[in-house]
């Protein structure tokens, strides 16, 4: 998370309007979005960038660090669609965590292999939600708090 954080603020200093592809509401995005200094924005759909009047000649983009990579790729083909004009810049930088990603990686391969997959974790933890969206890709897949 640090990473990202540190990223926001390098960004923001250089003159980037700070895009973090995350939940508006996760207190991760809101901790990277302060270190932009109020110079971004956060969202999960790239069609609110479209909204922004004018529309940011330079756009940064970070991730909350527990999204799923194919969604922010997706989310970044977008933004090249609807950001990218004359004498416009874009500078993304893929702030997934590593571990996480491992992670998803793991259980989406586990997923693949079985007819009932059961993610356990808090219903409001990023990382779990995510694990059980992925599994739930592949096979039948429940989203357990307590035995």
């Amino acid at each position: 998370m640090h990473r990202a954080q540190s990223v926001a603020q390098r960004l923001s200093k250089e003159g980037f309007f700070v895009i973090v592809y995350g939940d508006v509401n996760h207190p991760e995005v809101k901790g990277i979005l302060a270190w932009a200094g109020g110079n971004g924005m956060a969202t999960l759909d790239a069609q609110k960038i479209a909204e922004l009047k004018p529309l940011p000649g330079r756009i940064g983009i970070v991730a909350q660090t527990t999204q799923i990579p194919a969604n922010f790729n997706e989310f970044l083909k977008n933004v090249v669609d609807i950001a990218l004009h004359k004498d416009s810049e874009l500078y993304i930088v893929d702030t997934i965590c590593h571990d996480i990603r491992r992670r998803q990686e793991s259980a989406q391969k586990l997923a693949n292999k079985v007819d009932l997959m059961f993610v356990v974790g808090d219903h409001t933890s990023a990382n779990t939600n995510r694990l059980a969206e992925l599994c739930s890709r592949q096979t039948e897949t429940h989203l357990i708090e307590t035995c």
